[in-house]
């Protein structure tokens, strides 16, 4: 029998109807429109950025449209809607970008478009609007500048924890979370009715005011229930407000027995920072309390339910809408380093109401965050043990295979990392979902513990451009990614890449060196034979950084190959040599250079 329905669709409408179901009723909550869907229009080589407001408004909307697709070969521009707490870019700031932003130190909350207030009549929250930038609308001033350019426009609405909002919007710290203790926490409860009228209307106002701007809806929120907060962060734990109470109670679930849970794993916690060793140890007294109150784990479970459930009422607002424009969200990087917020973002469970998702897999932050998760574990649950008592363990259960627990933090994770978590992605949705994982450049690690990761353009570049197994396995295994920060997280063909005028460069540096002839390829003609893939590249590289900086070739006659040494020559004519180069030399080291080069030389005036 023929139906207007797949089983797909049929599924995930239904998924989108029960999440709305297990509300609480309230005359102020919106329900999940149910409603057939058609195919979903998704860009097959999806290649997106995030991109801040006040990049638009600091460099440029035309400037940083050019520069994503001439040097990142971006074509979706997924552009902050909403901004949980955003301090604008200024030079000399905790990242040194000196060519970027202007001065200032600003921290906005609020949308960053001119919305309709007929999408907010279900809620108290009414003024949102940041007026930081002036009259600045990110979607009406950059959607079309981007669909000239031929590249789509997908609203970023990352709603992330922040205090910010409390002092930018009003009635905001009415539907915040309660803690433990009685009091307000710096993030909404998923459970009250008026966030999540609130969070409806945002969608709807976007996809239904700005119909023919917008081309997808990335969602987003770095939160976690009450049992990882206390474990993995060292937080509290929350929510238990009226709305929550009220839907635990329907579940059957004794608040008075989880708070008393909560209270005693907050004890615990408190007692491991404190070196005071339980008569059984950390672990069998952890174990001992989920035992004791199963109640711990009940509104742990409760708090994730509500959560997603938030999160598929959004999706089933977007199908009602605009069936065929992507809905996803962004996955939080915690559930690639914690095996328990690992087993509550279930991407089997997932898939049912998302059309992509992006998981967090930024293996240049990863190094110091995964260093810190793991201190905060040895100063909790697995106090009777160090980070590298336990790491080997660690690395098993979560199938990886990194640097020692001492390396973590200035090293990062490796490609295998995000090969490995992309691959995983894909199995989990069986298809049915695309996955963009995320790729960081300079993305903060927002880690206090004294170290973090520079910004490592060796690694990033050894990915994009060198081809190592992270660029393959995207490519293979997922459908394309999303960049956070700048850069490009593709593996085109590096003369694509570079430009026309690349083998022409090749030709002139070739003549550099010591009087060699360029071959058809523009290399040394001599040396063709034993020249790698990645020294190939090398030299295009070279090429292309030649035609935009100030620097020099010399070879070293007292050498028994042709390669040469690289000698930077700065506007005051004062030269250095940046290293040496042999026919022998390791791919990390040609990288190194280019890094180098990058980094330190001035631009060409």
């Amino acid at each position: 029998m023929n139906s207007i329905l797949d089983r797909r669709t049929f599924i995930r409408l239904c998924t989108a109807c029960a999440a709305f179901l297990s509300q609480a009723a309230h005359p102020q909550a919106k329900p999940a429109p149910l409603v057939s869907r058609g195919p979903v229009k998704n860009r097959k080589n999806f290649v997106g950025i995030q991109t801040r407001s006040y990049a638009w408004v600091d460099e440029g909307v035309d400037q940083v449209l050019d520069n994503m697709q001439q040097k990142g070969d971006v074509n979706t521009v997924w552009a902050y809607t909403f901004g949980y707490g955003e301090t604008r870019l200024r030079k000399g700031g905790p990242i040194m970008l000196p060519d970027h932003g202007i001065s200032g130190d600003s921290v906005v909350g609020g949308v960053f478009y001119d919305y309709d207030p007929k999408y907010f009549q279900n809620t108290p929250i009414k003024e949102f609007r940041v007026h930081d930038y002036g009259k600045f609308d990110v979607i009406a001033d950059v959607a079309p500048k981007a669909r000239t350019r031929g590249m789509d426009f997908f609203a970023w609405d990352l709603n992330n924890s922040s205090p910010t909002l409390m002092r930018t919007i009003p009635g905001f710290a009415e539907i915040l979370e309660i803690d433990l203790y009685g009091r307000r926490t710096a993030g909404p409860c998923f459970n009250h009715p008026d966030y999540q009228a609130w969070l409806t209307g945002k969608v709807e106002s976007v996809l239904s005011g700005f119909s023919s701007l917008v081309d997808g809806y990335a969602w987003g929120s770095e939160r976690m229930g009450p049992f990882e907060n206390v474990m993995g962060r060292g937080g509290n734990a929350s929510c238990f407000c009226q709305f929550c109470r009220a839907k635990a109670r329907e579940r059957g679930i004794s608040v008075e027995r989880a708070q008393a849970g909560y209270h005693e794993l907050v004890q615990l916690y408190h007692a491991a920072a404190q070196d005071q060793r339980p008569v059984d140890g950390y672990f069998v007294t952890f174990w001992r309390l989920l035992l004791k109150y199963p109640e711990i784990l009940s509104w742990e479970t409760l708090w994730t339910d509500s959560f997603q459930a938030v999160q598929a009422q959004l999706y089933g607002t977007c199908k009602a809408i605009a069936p065929e424009k992507p809905f996803g969200f962004h996955l939080m990087q915690s559930m690639t380093f914690s095996p328990f917020y690992r087993a509550e973002e279930d991407y089997v469970k997932r898939r049912e109401f998302a059309d992509f998702l992006k998981p967090a897999t930024y293996s240049n932050a990863a190094g110091p965050r995964l260093a810190e998760y793991l201190r905060q574990l040895s100063h909790s649950v697995f106090h009777d043990a160090e980070p590298t008592d336990f790491l080997d363990f660690y690395y098993k259960i979560m199938d990886y295979k990194e640097a020692p627990y001492d390396e973590l933090a200035t090293t990062g994770l490796s490609a295998d990392y995000v090969a490995r978590e992309t691959k995983r992605a894909v199995a989990g949705v069986a298809g049915e979902v695309k996955i963009y994982p995320g790729i960081d450049i300079d993305v903060p690690t927002l880690i206090s513990t004294g170290k973090e990761t520079e910004s490592a353009p060796s690694r990033t570049m050894c990915a994009v451009l060198f081809g190592p197994r992270s660029a393959r396995a995207l490519m293979a295994w997922s459908s394309r990614a999303i960049t956070s920060r700048c850069g490009s997280p593709t593996y085109p063909p590096l003369e694509k890449r570079l430009g026309s005028y690349t083998l022409n460069r090749q030709h002139r540096l070739a003549q550099k060196l010591n009087g060699f002839t360029a071959g058809p390829l523009g290399m040394p003609a001599p040396c063709q034979t034993r020249l790698s893939t990645w020294q190939q590249r090398f030299f295009m590289l070279i090429a292309h950084i030649e035609s935009r900086c100030h620097f020099a070739l010399t070879t070293n006659r007292t050498k028994s190959d042709f390669f040469p040494d690289l000698v930077l020559v700065l506007p005051s004519g004062r030269s250095s040599t940046v290293c040496s180069l042999t026919s022998r030399s390791r791919p990390s080291l040609i990288i190194d250079v280019f890094t180098r080069l990058i980094i330190k030389l001035p631009k060409r005036r």
